[in-house]
């Protein structure tokens, strides 16, 4: 995972842009967010 990488050397944030909110959003969240948690990257 690229943003565990990143974490790893130091890099405690990042910026996301969606090209349509509408529809991307809901999948980011209930996809990607879980996931994040489940490697440590978001509380």
């Amino acid at each position: 995972m690229q943003l565990a990488a990143t974490s790893e050397v130091g890099l405690v944030g990042v910026a996301l842009a969606f090209v349509n909110d509408k529809d991307e959003l809901p999948y980011f969240i209930e996809t990607v967010l879980p996931l994040l948690r489940e490697a440590g990257l978001r509380g």
